[in-house]
């Protein structure tokens, strides 16, 4: 049985063009008025697609208001059958071919999945890839996947790499200052038993002077004659612990 082609019209070009569910752009017959004033009919034609970079086609469709726009076939065979392109979407093509702009062969859907498109009919350039520029193989062994952009990486070249890098760097002996400024001298430092990393005393009192608040909440400074320790561990403020009590035996 043979598929009946249908037409629908354009919208915004309503008696001007049509396009039909196979994938084609047809000028409507129609009157119009040359620059001299003398009307002149316009015979009924199939349009004659160009064909951009990316390989979709496109047409140039003289709009009422006698501006010339070029509009992409596919674009607009949706536009005619189904309607705009719902915001956040875009107009796919089910087989990958960019030319094959049946209305059965088109469907709207997210960016994500036109690119995996791209990649799953063979469109892209890099997943044709067997070898990386430095010639090895791209195998589940030697090939990573970046993480976050997508694509993958070779695992020998960025060994190599590395290697290199690390042979350009000068050795490097202990330390003699932390990395706050403090200088490492006998005394000034302690010495973590695990890791043998050593450890400024300037930096750890200065650390525990900011952990450790010098007024209690309600103002109290807490020196060696106000503050306590309590059952919690937690410091305590006398202060505030006498007003607690004149408050209880004041209480009925």
């Amino acid at each position: 049985m043979v598929d009946v082609e249908r037409w629908s019209d354009i919208p915004g070009y309503e008696g001007y063009y049509q396009a039909s569910d196979q994938g084609r752009i047809k000028s409507l017959r129609r009157t119009i008025l040359r620059a001299n004033g003398i009307p002149q009919t316009v015979k009924e034609r199939i349009l004659r697609p160009g064909r951009l970079s990316s390989g979709h086609l496109h047409v140039a469709l003289n709009a009422p208001d006698k501006s010339i726009k070029t509009r992409r076939v596919h674009q607009l065979v949706m536009l005619a059958f189904v309607g705009p392109t719902p915001e956040g979407l875009e107009i796919c093509h089910n087989d990958g071919n960019h030319e094959n702009n049946r209305l059965d062969n088109l469907r709207f859907d997210t960016h994500a999945e036109n690119m995996r498109d791209v990649i799953r009919h063979g469109g892209n350039a890099y997943t044709r890839r067997t070898m990386c520029p430095n010639g090895h193989e791209y195998t589940s062994e030697n090939a990573g996947a970046i993480k976050g952009r997508g694509g993958r990486y070779c695992r020998a070249c960025k060994s190599e790499n590395w290697r290199a890098w690390r042979g350009q760097q000068e050795p490097r002996g202990p330390r003699s200052h932390c990395r706050k400024g403090h200088e490492y001298r006998p005394g000034s430092f302690t010495q973590n038993g695990e890791s043998g990393r050593r450890l400024c005393i300037e930096c750890q009192r200065a650390r525990t002077a900011r952990q450790r608040p010098t007024h209690c909440h309600r103002g109290h400074e807490q020196n060696s004659q106000n503050a306590y320790t309590g059952k919690d561990g937690r410091r305590q403020c006398r202060v505030c612990k006498n007003a607690r009590r004149r408050k209880n035996s004041q209480t009925p």
